[in-house]
């Protein structure tokens, strides 16, 4: 049984994670060379844990609790279950309790003092260097409901005794903040829902908003976290083919198996672009979708591999230093493969006791 669950594990994870796949081609790597076209390197560079090829930085805030509710830690636990999704989805380094604290103390001193967001995001994220993004939430809120059925006797006589059912669902709502641009990314609410039926003694316990708030979070949560900040990487080399009245060129770049790169993969392109706001004197990044590439079949190793540009218009348009981003439809698919994983082998352990 065990076995046939493994095999089972395997396929449900493989139809999700190559969902995502298009057809890939082999690249005849002696044919390709560096011209003087392919050496031009991106003005600007990308940042600093993409060029380590490290996994972002990721500080989660204190959540607050918003839900007037008389259940006791709602914010502490909502805190503790994201941190916990976040370290699961295998994409990110959170950093340690303690510092974030120190920048959840900050974070509340600043706005009790009235101090302007924008003020305050320049400021705040000085505290935070080393941090490549903020997880800023609260408890929105926590809603009971307890409906009682009484007992009856059914159409043959025989007494149904009494029931209850106690149901909460909890909701919570996070932001995601780059800190290199001081800009929230991105907003969401997540909610959960659980249910317990029971003869006598009806009541939300602790434990129900606890799954609830397990539910909510990682259900939700973990496709918001890892659409907004996907895995990124960079242009390394560029290398170019000429041939009769074509020119085709490919980019190897500085993603490959360990962060779940296969081959036919769609991948963005971005040049990073800075600019200065004339009225406000704000800096501001952003990041320009300039091409897609193709992951070729041949050439991949742990942290790296060949991206096809051929048929792509924008393609000389890609420097040495652009970055290069995972779709949101492959992250998805990763993330939809690793649950499946997590849930037949926890199914997998029940059946082996």
């Amino acid at each position: 049984m065990t076995q046939y669950i493994n095999k089972m594990v395997v396929c449900l994870s493989a139809v999700f994670t190559l969902s995502a796949c298009v057809p890939s081609k082999v690249v005849d790597i002696s044919q390709y060379h560096q011209s003087e076209t392919d050496t031009k390197v991106a003005a600007c560079k990308p940042p600093s844990y993409v060029i380590q090829h490290k996994k972002p930085r990721v500080a989660i805030l204190t959540f607050e609790d918003l839900s007037g509710t008389h259940l006791e830690n709602m914010g502490k636990l909502a805190t503790e279950e994201f941190q916990s999704m976040t370290v699961g989805t295998g994409h990110f380094n959170v950093i340690e309790r303690a510092q974030a604290r120190k920048l959840t103390d900050e974070y509340k001193y600043q706005r009790q003092h009235g101090m302007a967001q924008g003020n305050w995001e320049s400021k705040y994220f000085k505290l935070g260097q080393g941090i490549d993004y903020v997880i800023i939430g609260s408890v929105s809120d926590v809603t009971p409901e307890i409906t009682r059925k009484p007992g009856y006797n059914d159409s043959n006589g025989k007494w149904v005794p009494p029931m209850c059912t106690a149901a909460v669902q909890v909701s919570v709502a996070a932001r995601i903040i780059n800190t290199a641009t001081g800009r929230t990314m991105h907003s969401f609410e997540m909610q959960g829902n659980d249910t317990e039926t029971q003869q006598t003694g009806c009541r939300i316990t602790a434990g129900m908003a606890k799954q609830a708030m397990h539910k909510a979070i990682n259900r939700q949560g973990m496709l918001d976290m890892v659409q907004t900040i996907p895995v990124f990487g960079y242009v390394k080399r560029i290398e170019t083919r000429m041939a009769t009245g074509s020119k085709n060129r490919v980019a190897y770049i500085s993603l490959g198996q360990n962060d779940g790169i296969q081959p036919g993969d769609e991948i963005k392109i971005m040049n990073i672009e800075k600019d200065t706001d004339l009225i406000s004197g704000k800096h501001e990044t952003r990041y320009v979708d300039i091409a897609k590439g193709i992951v070729a079949k041949n050439g991949i190793t742990a942290t790296e591999c060949i991206l096809v540009l051929n048929g792509n218009k924008n393609a000389d348009r890609v420097k040495v230093g652009n970055v290069v981003e995972q779709t949101a439809q492959r992250a998805q698919a990763v993330v939809m493969g690793k649950k499946i994983q997590d849930f037949f082998h926890h199914l997998g352990n029940v059946v082996s006791r």
